[in-house]
């Protein structure tokens, strides 16, 4: 039995031996895959944010607009604040527009100020 968080949608599955190369198999190491290379841009992103974006979207985590990079730095289970706030504190066009995206992507509504 192999435990995965949901960081990629990835609940408790059972892998037998019954199952290998099947699609059941192939979608498992597709998911598991895809959670390594998460994991690890997770990781880098507390170092270095903006190279982590970079990679994120290379390897199809992340879309390249500045929404998709809005709501994927908004979304993404395990990214430290301090980096998130490091990005968005950029001063080239792009972050500054994904900066103005990842605030219009949050809810103020029901919030007593």
């Amino acid at each position: 039995r192999v435990r995965s968080t949901s960081a990629v949608g990835v609940d408790d599955h059972e892998v037998s031996s019954s199952h290998k190369g099947t699609p059941e198999a192939a979608t498992y190491e597709e998911l598991k895959a895809q959670k390594t290379a998460l994991q690890a841009i997770v990781d880098l992103f507390k170092e270095k944010p903006k190279k982590a974006v970079k990679q994120a979207i290379a390897s199809g985590l992340c879309g390249e607009t500045t929404e998709e990079i809005a709501h994927w730095l908004r979304d993404t289970p395990g990214l430290a604040k301090t980096a998130i706030g490091e990005y968005l504190g950029g001063h080239t066009d792009e972050e500054i527009e994904v900066m103005h995206k990842f605030q219009d992507g949050m809810n103020y509504h029901n919030i007593v100020f």
